[in-house]
């Protein structure tokens, strides 16, 4: 997706640094960041002017806080109708164009270049042996016996992977369910597990299995229940 965003915004840290470390500064949190907070801090006094800043390959989160206020809008542009009002070859184009997901959205899930690349040479060569292949066409070939070769690779290891995240995860929603019947609550904190009293050692495991997951702020990832793995 191409968006664009207008002017400056951000937002002041609403939650602990470990659910936000990627904002974090090595030296003022400890965590690996990209000094976000830091440069807010630094900057946020100093006169600034607006900038429009063109996002290319990686989509932007429009609704995101630090952004929806400072989204570039297309004025060109009437939202909703179906029509190419400034006839530039896309229909509401209202924050730039996702040259993906095409005009019904973005897209849910999505394929890295290598898949790409990779699927283009398979629609050429796919089925055909080495006799058949043209001396213009050989560069080409063997460019696809090679990414064939590395993307059956990464589907075993995605294969692999997804089946160590399903054992695992099969593993917490029983754990989970171990803990809400114990506290009597379908959602509950890490204040509610650091009170509860477990009455036999697989609950007390259970229970500080999950306060490191509380801790470690991967609670709302796992708390969807289903596995987040898709391979094609």
């Amino acid at each position: 997706m191409i968006s664009f965003s207008q002017g400056t915004g951000a937002s002041e840290p609403q939650a602990a640094i470990t659910l936000q470390w990627q904002n974090g500064d090595i030296m003022d949190d400890g965590v690996i960041g990209v000094s976000a907070f830091k440069a807010y801090k630094a900057y946020s006094s100093k006169k600034t002017s607006p900038i429009i800043v063109a996002v290319i390959d990686s989509g932007t989160e429009t609704w995101h806080p630090d952004l929806k206020a400072n989204i570039w809008i297309n004025t060109d542009e009437i939202p909703g109708n179906g029509v190419d009002d400034d006839a530039n070859g896309y229909i509401d184009d209202m924050h730039g164009w996702s040259f993906i997901g095409g005009p019904d959205g973005d897209v849910r899930e999505d394929n890295l270049e290598f898949t790409r690349i990779y699927k283009g040479l398979k629609d050429k060569f796919d089925g055909r042996d080495a006799a058949s292949i043209t001396k213009e066409e050989k560069k080409d070939y063997e460019r696809y016996l090679q990414f064939k070769e590395n993307y059956n690779k990464r589907i075993e290891t995605a294969k692999e992977e997804k089946a160590q995240y399903d054992q695992f995860n099969q593993f917490f929603m029983m754990a989970n369910g171990m803990l809400q019947s114990a506290i009597g609550k379908e959602e509950y904190t890490i204040e509610d597990l650091q009170a509860l009293q477990a009455d036999n050692e697989m609950l007390e495991g259970f229970r500080q299995m999950m306060i490191q997951i509380y801790e470690s702020g991967a609670i709302s990832e796992l708390m969807r229940g289903k596995s987040m793995w898709t391979v094609r």
